[in-house]
């Protein structure tokens, strides 16, 4: 059995961005909040390097002129809207939540060229996202002076279709759940640490519509465990 190949691919970028926020206080207990983030462009390049391809697999590779050649991937991150509220219940305790918009469908294009002394291809990939909606909802307290706990949850709902999902964006509509602990060391320094639960979900996958073959199944386990340790230091 001749072997298939492996195709490698390492670049990076720098891309450039804004953020704009409003923040509204109507009264010393409730906060309202928008932000803005827009879109940042990146463009990776790359010699294209082919390892442990087989004789006739590497002959047709060179024909169309790829073999030794550059690849250049152009993606763009999405904007997003996020709106956002806190209420102070009492002096100690306080219930706050958000609600956005992101624009996955416009980093669902891939733009992909290929150039050599041989050839210049250039491919418009589609990976079929679609805009994607996120609401959370959390709670703080004060327990003891120089302690404070937090918790929360958040939804978002799926950016693609099981039709078009692929193994290399494996994950469904999400559900984050967090919790976390801060501790004012004094006045200027407070120290903390959180964990949070990501469920991916089943992220089924049921592309029957692939040049190469049926891809069907879903994932048993598709979860993710953060933790996170931080210092706050006041000027």
């Amino acid at each position: 059995r001749l072997p298939d190949g492996r195709l490698k691919f390492k670049a990076d970028d720098w891309g450039f961005g804004g953020n704009a926020g409003v923040l509204l206080e109507p009264s010393a207990r409730l906060r309202f909040g928008i932000t803005y983030r827009s879109v940042v462009d990146f463009s990776y390049e790359d010699q294209i390097k082919f390892t442990n391809l087989g004789p006739g697999l590497r002959r047709a590779l060179e024909r169309v002129g790829v073999v030794g050649g550059e690849t250049t991937l152009d993606q763009t991150t999405p904007q997003s809207v996020m709106a956002s509220w806190y209420y102070a219940l009492t002096d100690n305790s306080a219930l706050m939540g958000n609600f956005g918009w992101q624009n996955w469908k416009q980093y669902s294009d891939v733009g992909i060229s290929v150039s050599s002394e041989t050839t210049q291809r250039n491919i418009q990939a589609n990976q079929h996202f679609h805009d994607t909606w996120h609401q959370a909802i959390g709670v703080q307290s004060r327990f003891a002076r120089s302690w404070l706990l937090s918790a929360g949850f958040a939804h978002d709902n799926a950016p693609v279709s099981h039709f078009h999902r692929t193994p290399t964006a494996p994950f469904d509509e999400t559900f984050r759940y967090g919790v976390g602990l801060q501790y004012d060391v004094n006045e200027r320094m407070t120290v903390g640490a959180a964990y949070e639960f990501l469920d991916l979900g089943d992220a089924e996958i049921a592309n029957l519509q692939r040049p190469a073959g049926t891809l069907d199944g879903d994932y048993a386990s598709n979860h993710v465990h953060f933790i996170a340790l931080n210092v706050i230091w006041k000027f």
